[in-house]
């Protein structure tokens, strides 16, 4: 293996003068490196770069004996993250040979490790790389971020070169139906439609939706790591709750809701036009649906994901903020409040994802209501909060995508469930009617 430094990590490993190598172009996969040193919050920390592939592997030790040391499981490790089979890393770990350090050779090389370690930096001041694997994290994310050329990616190149005949794969002949269960930056945890399989799917995953449904097509199936994984083109999406074998949230009766106990304005105020077929209808059964909060204790009101994927949000730590909220969702799609608050993370930039979100997470909660569900949903009950959230979040983003008779109906049954009306939709589906288009404010 040739590692090419930087002066400056020559320097630092204290290596004194390089030579200049020339490799044979017929060499082992994996076998050369451009690297560099780079201060973050952690330590020094060394960025190496594939010649190739142009994949990246960080390493804590800015010592030349421990840094060969590392190297290999390091690279081990990413192959593995990558889902290549044990035997390709088996065979790449095994041709790596002697480690030779060397001068840099190539231009455009150093320019691609300089964008590497850019990325690495900005991942500092966002989020630290102290924390327990930040590292493996970051790797990742530089696998499917850094381009080798326009539309390609480090981990399809590696692809290409560490496993052209695809050994092992399966090849489905008709589109695979997935239901997504948490996503990352460039994997999707999920499972076969109709079974308990458990998949992991490779694919740009941030536009991806949990508790939805993709149809993929040309899928490869393999096995690695222990894990089935499954990589092809998304072609399609839905949302169809009814097939995602979900238990329905618990519904509590909670007594009897009587309009002549709300409040509907001054004495003497004519009745909201909203409000007449309300109070018409007389008193209701009132309802709590069960929020599920998998892994919290109930009683230690310090430890609340929810809360804390807020605080990260507030930060101004997005990723993390949404990384604890695909959590919730891996363990429970049902946790109404994740896909709300990750509707929430999307609202402003990308209404169209937003709506999905909250799509999906009215849907699981409808499935507690069923089609003749008459009865009141307050809010005041705070488990019904987050399903209350989600129908909302839905109507306003379907009126800022002009699609108003539609938000118009959602506002109107946000009322008929929670009268008490604390989200504003009365305001809501006044402009409406009134024609005004959807404001920030």
């Amino acid at each position: 293996m040739l590692l090419r430094c930087t002066t400056k990590l020559a320097t630092a490993l204290r290596l004194g003068a390089l030579p200049r190598i020339e490799l044979a172009e017929a060499q082992a996969p994996l076998s050369e490196w451009y690297a560099n040193i780079v201060r973050t919050s952690a330590g020094r920390l060394v960025v190496l770069m594939e010649a190739q592939t142009r994949l990246v592997v960080l390493s804590p030790h800015a010592h030349a004996v421990r840094l060969m040391n590392d190297l290999e499981g390091r690279i081990a490790s990413l192959l593995r993250s990558l889902a290549f089979p044990d035997a390709i890393v088996s065979d790449v770990v095994q041709g790596l040979g002697t480690t030779q350090f060397a001068k840099t050779a190539d231009r455009k090389l150093i320019g691609a490790l300089n964008e590497a370690c850019s990325c690495v930096a900005v991942a500092d001041e966002r989020r630290g790389l102290a924390r327990p694997g930040a590292l493996d994290d970051l790797q990742g994310f530089l696998a499917h971020f850094v381009h080798r050329m326009p539309g390609t990616f480090p981990d399809q190149v590696a692809r290409e070169i560490l496993w052209p005949d695809r050994a092992g794969v399966t090849r489905a002949s008709a589109p695979l139906e997935l239901v997504v269960h948490t996503c990352a930056d460039h994997t999707m945890r999920c499972h076969a439609l109709g079974t308990t399989r458990e998949v992991v799917l490779h694919a740009r995953a941030y536009t991806e939706v949990p508790g939805e449904i993709l149809v993929v097509q040309s899928a490869e199936t393999w096995e690695a790591g222990g894990e089935t994984h499954v990589e092809g083109k998304v072609v399609d999406h839905r949302c169809d709750a009814k097939l995602l074998g979900l238990s329905p949230l618990a519904l509590e009766d909670r007594g009897a809701w009587d309009p002549d106990d709300a409040y509907w304005g001054e004495e003497g105020d004519p009745l909201p036009a909203w409000a007449t077929a309300i109070v018409a209808r007389g008193p209701r059964s009132c309802f709590e649906m069960e929020q599920v909060l998998p892994g919290v204790d109930a009683d230690d009101f310090d430890a609340d994901p929810i809360l804390a994927s807020i605080d990260l949000a507030d930060a101004g730590d997005t990723i993390a903020a949404r990384a604890v909220l695909m959590g919730l969702l891996a363990q429970d799609l049902r946790c109404l409040d994740a896909h709300a608050h990750l509707g929430n993370l999307a609202f402003d930039h990308t209404p169209e994802r937003a709506l999905r979100h909250y799509t999906v997470g009215t849907r699981i909660g409808e499935l507690s209501l069923g089609a003749r569900f008459d009865g009141v949903l307050p809010w005041r009950l705070i488990d019904n909060r987050p399903f209350l959230r989600c129908m909302n979040g839905r109507a306003l983003c379907l009126w800022r995508l002009n699609q108003v008779t539609e938000a118009a109906e959602i506002f109107r049954d946000l009322l008929w469930k929670n009268p008490d009306d604390n989200q504003g939709a009365r305001f809501n589906l006044a402009a409406i009617e009134a024609g005004k288009s959807w404001t920030p404010d």
